[in-house]
């Protein structure tokens, strides 16, 4: 083989490579759509990264054999396409599954976050409803179907799950907001956790007495989990952070 080729070859096969990044960097972008409407799963059979998108993180073994981004229903979905936009289009380096999950009871169901402890334990969370009287919303894959699974809210307000975490079967973390009443003079943060039996919800702390919001999440180990968003002062908006050590969050 020349020289000649040999450079060519390389130069080809990193294009595909990087083109199979930004492509798949672009889907999990698709995590956080503002949309509203009905939840959708779909899965690809292979990706060429562990993902890590607002907060939501998956071992990197499990990142490139089961993919699963969770989107809202702003196009007609067809097998093999995900949408980026109001137009779908082909996802690079693998096709698209689209795989049956269930909805509420409610008007809409939304799905905003993932996460994988492995192939048949798979979270993923939403809300029900619409605002500003949603409810959080859960589902569960077992490796053959996604089944929901109750959850708690805090009060009678709106309640929303923005994120979700894993570190094992017996142990996931999902975050948010809610509002404790219909008045809603304040959103407040809102944590949950699952014990391998159950959602409940576990106190967490808020900065002022304005708005504070949980987007993302992220669990290393049973005692040690992170959770970020932000918070409204009087002038604006700042970043918010908080560690649970097994015991508390802080």
């Amino acid at each position: 083989m020349s020289r000649h080729t040999l450079f060519h070859n390389i130069k080809a096969a990193f294009v595909a490579a990087l083109f199979c990044v930004l492509a798949s960097l672009a889907v999990l972008s698709l995590l956080t759509a503002p949309d509203a409407g009905q939840a959708h799963t779909v899965k690809a059979g292979s990706a060429p990264l562990a993902s890590r998108a607002g907060g939501r993180r998956m071992p990197p073994d499990i990142a490139r054999t089961n993919l699963w981004p969770v989107l809202r229903d702003r196009a007609p979905l067809q097998q093999g396409k995900v949408p980026t936009s109001p137009n779908a289009s082909v996802s690079a380096c693998d096709e698209w599954e689209i795989v049956s999950s269930p909805n509420s009871q409610g008007p809409a169901s939304q799905l905003y976050g993932a996460a994988a402890a492995s192939p048949g334990d798979i979270w993923a969370v939403g809300a029900a409803g619409t605002y500003p009287s949603r409810t959080t919303f859960t589902m569960h894959w077992d490796g053959t179907t996604w089944n929901v699974v109750p959850s708690p809210n805090m009060g009678t307000g709106d309640n929303f799950l923005a994120g979700v975490a894993t570190s094992g079967p017996a142990d996931a973390w999902a975050v948010g907001y809610a509002c404790a009443d219909a008045a809603c003079s304040a959103y407040r943060t809102l944590t949950m956790h699952w014990n391998g039996t159950e959602w409940s919800q576990v106190a967490s702390p808020n900065v002022g007495t304005f708005d504070s919001f949980l987007n993302g999440v992220v669990a290393l180990s049973p005692g040690d989990v992170w959770a970020a968003g932000y918070y409204y002062s009087d002038t604006a908006s700042q970043t918010l952070t908080m560690h649970w050590d097994g015991t508390s969050w802080t």
